[in-house]
């Protein structure tokens, strides 16, 4: 079976965002939002965040990103990245899962070994937190995908992270369907990303036959019937 299908699955962790142990903790970043917004963030990194904001280095545009150093002792997370999600009023599932991809992808090329993502909290009453929680792990998750498998290289791409999703902020009424939605987004792209691993394969690796064996092992277990079409089937049928 692909190795596409065979990814961990992503804990949900409630800790406040000092608690929460990674090596890098994600903040999705609206643009024109002031650091004050979150003051608790700004404090760890040592005011580098109203700095930055200040001189505009980071406005927090799509898919801008910004790494930094926490400096305070008593959080556990190592370094802070704001990943820029746009305006707050154009904010929506797919560039919620723009953003989580774009921010995954900039995680392996650091060679991050645990991050957790944070669900944007104040969002407008038109987005459920679980809809944005999906979309959030299917992003992290197509990030990890290798398009290059068949290319040669010097440098071998980074491993993918161990992901968390941060729901600090989230109602208590909320968690459970934000863990579910997790699941789910887990779920949706694993599938994508066997589909992209399988479009990927050469045809001299990827035969009729291979294709067959591949799909039967994906839904043994699952309760639903395979039947494959030999040569004679396919032209009784007039394919």
């Amino acid at each position: 079976m692909s190795e596409a299908v065979k990814t961990a699955q992503i804990a949900c962790t409630s800790e406040p965002l000092s608690g929460v142990d990674v090596d890098v903790l994600i903040v999705p970043w609206f643009e024109g939002e002031p650091a004050a917004s979150v003051p608790v963030l700004d404090e760890a990194v040592g005011g580098e965040l109203a700095r930055a904001i200040a001189a505009k280095e980071f406005e927090g545009r799509p898919y801008e990103f910004m790494l930094t150093a926490v400096v305070d002792r008593s959080w556990t997370a190592r370094r802070i990245a704001l990943a820029g999600a746009g305006r707050l009023a154009d904010f929506s599932g797919d560039l919620a899962r723009k953003v989580a991809t774009s921010a995954g992808l900039a995680m392996k090329q650091r060679r991050v070994d645990r991050a957790a993502f944070v669900l944007p909290q104040g969002l407008p009453a038109r987005l459920d937190a679980a809809e944005i929680a999906q979309a959030v792990t299917e992003g992290l998750t197509l990030s990890e995908f290798n398009a290059g498998s068949y290319k040669t290289a010097d440098i071998l791409p980074g491993k993918p992270p161990i992901w968390s999703i941060a729901t600090a902020g989230i109602p208590a009424d909320r968690q459970s369907a934000v863990m579910t939605a997790v699941q789910r987004g887990r779920l949706l792209g694993e599938s994508s990303n066997l589909a992209r691993e399988m479009a990927n394969e050469p045809s001299n690796t990827l035969t009729p036959r291979e294709f067959a064996s591949r799909a039967e092992a994906l839904v043994a277990g699952c309760g639903l019937t395979f039947e494959v079409l030999d040569e004679k089937r396919i032209e009784a049928l007039g394919m």
